[in-house]
């Protein structure tokens, strides 16, 4: 099954009373040269049970389910026209009215978020405005944001008949929160590296964002400027709001000190507030080439007068993406809201700007784990057995089914900082040895 976008202005009488789809095969301009209107030939791949989203103007009130293969057919009783009779694509539906209607300049950015490939051809430009496009053919996953937008559930199978459920309680599990950005707190965000971003150095940001970085909403045609720190240096952004609507994030000014042209999809750009600071954040990025990522800036003097902890979202990503999102002791996956806490090996306030932000410098441990490892009741050992100190009394590790046989999964760079929690381990235990 596969999804389209179609527009029907203009021919919304012959869907509506007669549940069909019909492009011509060509036009014929005025010096007689055959010529094919965009979007007439996405029609060319239609098959039996495809799902349409019908824009009809500014709005979304109808989806469609093919009831035949395209077929080609002459020009239907229902176009009057004064042209010679040509053939054309037909496909046959059955239509579906929408519980409600859906603004198609609502779901824009839902839309592109979905990737770069959402709609072949495009129906959005870089500008924010709609394409003149007859139809496209959508992403799995564009189609499948529409289908949640629209509160559509529609049957696979073409022997039965077209049905509107409401959608069960989980999103479809391939949109990401705000389909490519993620909130992590009232201070942190990260956006998921895009074609845009790389490409023009501007990226949309979905209305449920907005607030993050502008503390009231813009006025049409308005911008604010926004205050970047990229690691040592000071930078600057635009946000920008545009004739549609849609708000837009310009990056053209840090986009060399963030690397954006070097991005790949996958990689993450975070931006986090600076407290007590106007419209000033923090800006880094996650790369899967280490080489190229953006570190925390840890020097934030110049524009604070209190000491901040910045990054600290961005290293618990970094050691939970490489502990396997689960708790190197217990085994247990965390989840959202996050349940498990992000443990410097080397402690922060012992650490240089890199090795604060290094993820091996790190263990993803659950709560009663952390208490244990951050005061140095336990550690480990290079064979990646838990060493435990004699000052822990009672069968607490027996209770809670921590394993002191077990090899656990440490990587070479995490024992290497071991060998830091390990020392001061030691020294505590020589301490407490003392009569």
């Amino acid at each position: 099954m596969n999804y389209y976008w179609i527009n029907i202005k203009g021919s919304e009488n012959e869907v509506i009373d007669h549940h069909f789809f019909w492009a011509p095969l060509y036009s014929v301009n005025k010096n007689n040269v055959k010529r094919n209107v965009a979007g007439w030939d996405s029609l060319d791949h239609v098959r039996t049970g495809d799902i349409f989203f019908c824009k009809n103007g500014a709005n979304f009130e109808y989806a469609a389910i093919a009831t035949s293969d395209v077929h080609i057919t002459p020009r239907p009783e229902s176009r009057k026209s004064n042209k010679p009779n040509r053939d054309g694509r037909r496909v046959n539906i059955s239509l579906i009215k929408l519980d409600a209607a859906i603004n198609a300049g609502d779901i824009i950015d839902g839309l592109l978020a979905t990737g770069p490939d959402a709609c072949t051809p495009k129906v959005v430009s870089q500008q924010g405005g709609f394409c003149q496009v007859y139809a496209s053919r959508l992403s799995h996953s564009a189609g499948e944001y529409l289908s949640l937008k629209a509160n559509l559930r529609i049957s696979d199978c073409a022997d039965t008949p077209v049905s509107v459920q409401k959608p069960s309680l989980s999103p479809f599990k391939s949109l990401p929160p705000f389909y490519s950005w993620t909130v992590l707190s009232e201070d942190v965000i990260y956006k998921n590296v895009d074609p845009s971003l790389v490409n023009d150095f501007s990226t949309g940001i979905p209305l449920d964002c907005v607030s993050f970085f502008c503390p009231a909403e813009l006025a049409v045609g308005d911008k604010l400027d926004i205050t970047l720190l990229v690691g040592g240096d000071t930078s600057s952004a635009c946000i920008r709001r545009n004739a549609t609507g849609r708000y837009i994030l310009s990056l053209s000014k840090a986009a060399s000190l963030l690397k954006l042209a070097q991005l790949t999809a996958g990689d993450k750009l975070w931006f986090e507030r600076i407290s007590g600071q106007v419209n000033t954040f923090c800006a880094y990025t996650m790369a899967e080439d280490n080489t190229i990522s953006i570190l925390p800036p840890q020097n934030t003097s110049s524009i604070a007068t209190v000491n901040i902890r910045i990054g600290q979202s961005y290293f618990k990503a970094a050691t939970s993406s490489i502990c396997g999102h689960r708790c190197v002791v217990t085994g247990v996956a965390d989840q959202k809201p996050s349940i498990l806490i992000g443990s410097h090996i080397k402690p922060w306030s012992e650490s240089d700007d890199t090795e604060r932000m290094d993820g091996h410098n790190g263990l993803l441990l659950a709560p009663h784990v952390d208490k244990l490892f951050d005061k140095h009741l336990i550690t480990f050992s290079d064979d990646k057995r838990i060493i435990v100190s004699v000052q822990l009394e009672g069968d607490v590790l027996e209770t809670w089914g921590i394993d002191t046989q077990k090899v656990y999964t440490l990587t070479e760079k995490q024992l290497g900082y071991m060998q830091h929690h390990r020392a001061c381990f030691n020294a505590l235990q020589e301490k407490r040895l003392k009569p």
